[in-house]
């Protein structure tokens, strides 16, 4: 069907409104971990720092959230969050609250490049040890439920509205402007509307650290002033567009308009999530469309056949008949598509390395999806060969719809995990290994990455007992395991306080111990660590 001027319109705005987002997002970048904090986590400090700083793997934003600090009294003491060095940094200031005694409770909450929200606490100790205070925040098992009830409500809405609308538009005399397709098209732009906003609330709700019904007064900030949020508006106005296009189901307009608005939610959903922290975020996304758009082909076209055309059964050769002989055409073609572009998301996801199916969160849920997906393809595989033929007499076509749809729903419910898991690539990305040390002139930071076995980076930075950098003048190390005799290790000064060893072999896993000698300001220190060192990823 050619679309009319209404879609060849829209379709100009769907793509004026994606470029800018595509070309302001910046740079792909990987799911972000914290890589160092100053103050040290649970050092004791004779005079508290002026501020708290945190080190990220990547940039991250922290409009919503950022740094809070809370001082030995529970009472809040930062002066607001800022970040730096292109958002790796993100520093809150104490100020004067830095002289109190106790134990301060740092908790922070920021947001990666791929839309997830990171967030920790520490404790850190000036003068005195008078234990961490509680930090009011949201619920992580509710918010984690919502989060995937509106996923996959959002999921299941485009897919069967999209279903939906192609195979209406493939198949014009089937009957699907009918009031009860009118009723499934409500439903589903519903469904798609109703996730979109509970996506939104939950993602302001995780980022701010605040209760869901709090955040009402935050959702212009979010939208305005956050990819994450604004990609969040975007789905929201495609579920609003989606709906006024069900209401009018019977219009010529309907099927141009819900179309526009499913593109639109599915391209979102692509350069919020994963495939835009790929290596090649261009391909990822383009592939997690096509995916999707050939999955609402797929499975949203079972939905129309089993709850649409399937009251409409008896005998109906030119129209009912015709119109499955024509879904079944698509779905072959859907479930070819579905296969390749599947398989090209999972290298991606999985860093082209087949083991991390088998050893990370992400590749067990992908495998399970796949196991429900080969069931659908079985039970459409059936349909096409046995019954096809018997579709006007004998009705067991669409009862097996019925059951391919049933299975599809977990296909959906799978999808929706998968989205908001760390992708395999970046699960069993190396992760570096942080300890606190103290010795006779204060603490030393210890940082060694990527805490793999084989070559490792060690960095050494050391601060006297009120917190401030502490100049080393001659530093030595050592490094044993087990029964082998301790082999020495290089170590530079890039700094007076910060030295590194940038090669260090630790050819085998399991637990490393770390001997420093240091001499400065005419003190000699010493100190031992142990560092534990992992296995390199499979594959």
């Amino acid at each position: 069907m050619v679309l009319t001027r209404l879609g060849a319109r829209l379709t100009l705005l769907l793509a004026l409104l994606l470029l800018p987002l595509a070309v302001l997002a910046g740079p792909a970048q990987a799911h972000a971990s914290l890589v160092s904090s100053d103050p040290v986590a649970d050092a004791l400090y004779d005079v508290g720092p002026e501020a708290v700083t945190l080190r990220f793997s990547e940039p991250v934003g922290v409009d919503l959230g950022g740094v809070r600090v809370f001082g030995p009294d529970g009472q809040r003491v930062d002066g607001g969050t800022q970040s730096r060095e292109g958002g790796t940094v993100v520093t809150a200031g104490i100020g004067a609250a830095s002289g109190a005694t106790g134990t301060f409770t740092v908790a922070w909450t920021v947001v990666s490049a791929d839309s997830h929200v990171l967030s920790g606490t520490f404790v850190y100790h000036v003068g005195a040890r008078s234990g961490a205070v509680e930090v009011a925040g949201t619920d992580p098992a509710a918010l984690t439920t919502t989060r995937w009830l509106a996923r996959w409500a959002l999921l299941a809405g485009t897919t069967v509205l999209g279903g939906l609308v192609v195979l209406r538009a493939a198949a014009p005399w089937a009957g699907l402007g009918s009031s009860r397709a009118a009723r499934l098209a409500r439903a589903a732009a519903v469904a798609l509307l109703v996730g979109a906003c509970a996506k939104l609330l939950v993602h302001v709700a995780d980022a701010s650290a605040r209760p869901v019904l709090e955040v009402l007064p935050l959702l212009g900030d979010a939208v305005l002033g956050t990819r994450a949020g604004l990609l969040d508006g975007v789905r929201v106005l495609a579920g609003v567009l989606a709906l006024v296009a069900a209401l009018a189901w019977r219009s010529r307009y309907a099927v141009p308009l819900a179309g526009a608005a499913v593109l639109t939610a599915m391209v979102a959903l692509g350069l919020s999530g994963h495939p835009w922290t790929s290596a090649v975020p261009a391909v990822a996304v383009v592939t997690d469309v096509v995916h999707h758009a050939a999955a609402a082909v797929w499975i949203g076209g079972v939905a129309a056949l089993a709850l649409v055309l399937a009251p409409q059964e008896g005998g109906a050769e030119d129209g009912v008949a015709r119109a499955v002989r024509r879904f079944s055409a698509l779905a072959l073609a859907a479930v070819v598509t579905v296969t390749v572009s599947g398989a090209v998301s999972a290298l991606l996801q999985s860093g082209m390395a087949p083991g991390t199916l088998l050893s990370t969160r992400y590749g067990a849920t992908l495998l399970v999806k796949l196991v429900l997906v080969a069931g659908v393809v079985l039970l459409g595989w059936w349909q096409r060969s046995r019954l096809l033929a018997t579709v006007a007499s004998s009705g067991q076509l669409f009862r097996t719809a019925r059951g391919e749809l049933a299975v599809a729903a977990l296909v959906l419910g799978t999808t929706a995990l998968l989205v908001d898991t760390v992708p395999a690539r970046e699960s069993l990305q190396p992760q570096p290994f942080e300890v606190s040390a103290t010795d006779e002139g204060g603490t030393v930071s210890v940082l060694v990455t990527p805490s793999r076995s084989g070559d490792n980076a060690i960095h050494l930075t050391f601060f006297d007992r009120v917190g401030s950098p502490r100049s080393v003048d001659v530093a030595s190390a050592t490094v044993v395991r087990g029964d082998l005799p301790p082999r020495p290790v290089e170590l530079e000064p890039l700094a007076g306080s910060h030295w590194v060893a940038p090669a260090v072999s630790l050819p085998s896993s399991g637990t490393w111990t770390l001997q420093v000698d240091t001499l400065g300001r005419s003190q000699q220190t010493s100190f031992s660590v142990d560092i534990d060192v992992a296995d390199p990823p499979a594959g």
